[in-house]
């Protein structure tokens, strides 16, 4: 639990000394936005349980959730059992103003309170309100932790221009941090972070505050985000007038998700590495500013009428949110690299669900479309000439800009001449020719014709001359295939689209999809070759593929085979092959599993009986494993040939599964499980996933294809844990403890091993007889 104290006129956080202005810092986040009331709960209503269940070998918090009854803003707080009186009175400890006004426009669902504390050193309280009528999620998390900062955070801070000595020092910080993810599509989602960092190095003390706060709208609503920037802007200017372009031109460029080539959301506010005078750093503050730049946009368009492809388009634009927080977000790497991190409020931020499309691009002139271009090029929302209008911010702009202003004011005489009107006209000849503005194209967009699969029409591409690259280019080509013919038998209707793009500096692919259909809620085979002839020559072809079906009670599929070749400086080249094939049940039925791992050592032996064995991919905690190898580079041939038998045993190792599952029964908490477990799936491919590490920075990378292996839609709910006993705990103690599956090669050898058993026990016991009839014989 969370307490601030003082003591002979130091404030003291156990044991941690801190600045009268880092203490204050803390108070007001306290006093501002979460809930601080610390003895309103007893045990028996909000207890935080600490049980540290390894999960991928990271712990992960256990909480059991109350909900908030009214008595929560009534009850008096119990400091009794406090180290000391706190240091802000107790009526201001009641006041937690951004969960009150978020309850204040939800109609029944209150939030619920989790209090925490890190082994480590510190705590913290994360208040979540999730399925509610209004907000589908939202989160307000404070924290306060210190203790020896870790090597790899130590990395992060440096690649950002921190001058740190050492490689682990002691550490203090606390902050808050909130997002709120709204159901209407017609209502945006509010990010904010407020926080203060310490630390001691070898040789000097360093501190430093950032923060900010930005708006991520589904659909355009230029007043509002006018609005919106209006109010921070305000906050602002009663520091300095020159913090909201100079840290509002930060926020653009700090949510700028590389690889989409756009924004996050619409900007806002924000800072990073505050130092200067402590007193004065701490007083620039636009936290108050967050209540008053949001809430009047819920009230607005909270009862909104909104079509499923509105929602379908929400969750789409949430998926872009997930990739960004999850890939590029430094709060949420320095919080992963932390020891001992509270990973449930660490990715509090991702919303309930998020969707991915292949290739989805909305239709010209839609509300989609204007959306993006926003998204793709930001603007100065905040510009008080004769009216506050948005316009774009980029300098080439500028002369249209004249030009625009010039032909209204001209327009406006011969108006005045003719009908002897008034300055109205003048501003609203101003706004139309600002609202006609050309539109600039943005980042690039993949275009593709999609048709249904014709598999006549699948040609090979040229080969650059190696034996080894052109045969396994032709076996790509064959894996993909067979396997999207298999797929299209059990689908029945629904076929594939085919995607053929190039790439800019050398090679191309096919990418095959088939999503939204009965039985396969998207799969993608996608075949691939780069070529590049700058600064190191390399070769590179393969085949990878996904298969997310829709019924929970059918796994999902992960293989990849490829074929790399570089050159080196000095004219020598190295090859090496890699791959594997992967299962990801939401379910774990037994047979299913066998069946699958058998498959794949029958494969593998028929090479090398230790290949299965070295390597089975037993630590793989995604799902239940299969074989993963990489920088295979012995002999070519025979590499080869191992790759294209692995290949080949993908199609008898699942379809017998998808035909023995896709017509089971299933419930709604069936699917939402499904969910669940896919949103893990999401988190592995954009954090760890070497595949997708490297094609993200390749040049000229294919996003669409790259993420291609990405469900349609995930979920993410706080906290979630299954029940004792249920299915869904059985298949999380698997990932935790994968099996080693071999061992179980058939029913028949279980049956036979039984027998073996019986066997033994019966001739034993034979045995034990014998001896004491023996012994009888003696007397």
């Amino acid at each position: 639990m969370l307490y601030f104290c003082e003591k002979k006129g130091e404030h003291i956080f156990n044991d941690i000394r801190l600045k009268d202005s880092t203490v204050d810092f803390i108070r007001y986040l306290i006093e501002i936005f979460a809930y601080t009331d610390m003895g309103v709960f007893k045990t028996s209503a909000v207890t935080f349980v600490r049980t540290f269940t390894k999960l991928s070998s990271v712990p992960v918090y256990r909480t059991s959730k109350a909900k908030v009854s009214a008595a929560f803003w009534s009850s008096k707080i119990e400091t009794s059992g406090w180290m000391s009186d706190p240091i802000t009175d107790v009526e201001e400890l009641e006041q937690g103003e951004v969960c009150r006004a978020l309850e204040a426009e939800e109609e029944d669902k209150k939030f619920l309170v989790d209090r925490w504390k890190r082994e480590q050193g510190g705590g913290g309280i994360t208040c979540v309100l999730q399925d509610g009528s209004v907000f589908e999620k939202a989160g307000v998390n404070i924290s306060v932790v210190y203790g020896n900062l870790p090597a790899a955070a130590v990395q992060q801070m440096r690649s950002r221009g921190k001058d740190l000595k050492g490689d682990s020092f002691p550490f203090f910080a606390t902050g808050i941090s909130a997002v709120i993810h709204p159901k209407n599509p017609n209502v945006p989602t509010v990010h904010f972070n407020y926080r203060y960092f310490e630390k001691m190095d070898l040789e000097k003390k360093q501190w430093w505050f950032g923060g900010g706060t930005d708006l991520t709208p589904s659909y355009l609503v230029e007043e509002d985000v006018v609005h919106f920037h209006k109010t921070l802007k305000t906050a602002c200017d009663k520091h300095n007038k020159e913090f909201y372009p100079k840290y509002k031109k930060w926020c653009d460029d700090y949510f700028f998700i590389k690889h989409r080539g756009e924004r996050r959301g619409v900007g806002g506010i924000f800072f990073d590495d505050l130092e200067g005078d402590q007193n004065k750093t701490f007083k620039f503050s636009c936290a108050e500013s967050v209540l008053p730049s949001y809430i009047p946009l819920v009230t607005k368009h909270k009862n909104d009428g909104y079509s499923l492809l509105d929602r379908q388009w929400q969750l789409l634009r949430r998926g872009r949110y997930v990739e960004f927080n999850l890939m590029y977000d430094r709060g949420t790497k320095f919080g992963l690299y932390t020891p001992g991190a509270r990973y449930e409020s660490i990715l509090m931020s991702l919303p309930l669900n998020a969707r991915w499309e292949y290739m989805h691009v909305p239709k010209p002139g839609s509300k989609e479309e204007e959306m993006l271009d926003a998204l793709r090029k930001p603007r100065n929302w905040y510009f008080n000439f004769f009216t506050n209008v948005p316009y774009w911010s980029y300098s080439s702009n500028y002369i249209i800009l004249i030009l625009i202003t010039s032909c209204s004011l001209f327009l406006y005489l011969r108006i005045l001449k003719a009908n002897n009107r008034n300055m109205s006209a003048l501003r609203k000849a101003f706004l139309i020719g600002i609202r006609n503005f050309s539109k600039i194209s943005s980042v690039p967009l993949h275009r593709s014709t999609k048709a249904a699969a014709s598999w006549q029409h699948v040609v090979a591409f040229s080969t650059v001359g190696q034996d080894m690259g052109s045969k396994m280019e032709q076996l790509v080509m064959t894996i993909q295939h067979e396997v999207c013919r298999a797929l299209e038998a059990e689908e029945g209707e629904k076929k594939f689209l085919v995607d053929r793009w190039t790439r800019k500096e050398g090679g191309g692919g096919i990418t095959c999809v088939l999503q939204d259909g009965k039985v396969f809620e998207k799969a993608g085979v996608n075949v691939g070759k780069n070529l590049e002839g700058k600064e190191l020559p390399f070769f590179a072809t393969g085949v990878s593929a996904v298969i997310h079906p829709r019924n929970p009670h059918v796994p999902t599929i992960h293989f990849n085979y490829r074929y790399f070749e570089v050159e080196d400086a000095d004219g020598q080249k190295q090859y090496w092959f890699g791959g594997g094939t992967d299962l990801t049940p939401s379910y774990l039925v037994k047979e299913d599993v066998v069946h699958f791992h058998k498959t794949l050592k029958t494969a593998c032996d028929k090479h090398n009986n230790e290949f299965y064995p070295k390597n089975g991919v037993t630590s793989e905690r995604r799902g239940v494993g299969g074989i993963f190898f990489d920088d295979l580079d012995n002999d070519p041939d025979k590499t080869f040939n191992f790759v294209k038998t692995c290949g080949e045993a993908v199609v008898p190792a699942y379809i017998p599964l998808v035909q023995k599952h896709k017509n089971d029964r299933y419930s709604d908490e069936e699917k939402r499980w499904q969910l669940l477990r896919l949103g893990r799936y999401v988190e592995f491919n954009v954090m760890y996933d070497r595949g997708t590490k490297f094609g993200l920075q390749t040049p000229g990378s294919r996003v669409e294809s790259i993420l291609m292996s990405l469900p349609l839609t995930a979920r993410w709910e706080y906290c979630h844990e299954p029940k004792p006993g249920s299915k869904e705990e059985e298949i999380i103690k698997v990932l935790k403890e994968p099996k080693d599956w071999k061992v179980f090669s058939t029913i028949s050898q279980l049956t036979h091993n039984k027998r073996q058993i019986l066997k033994r026990t019966l001739n034993s016991i034979v045995v034990k007889e014998t001896k004491e009839k023996k012994s009888s014989y003696c007397f």
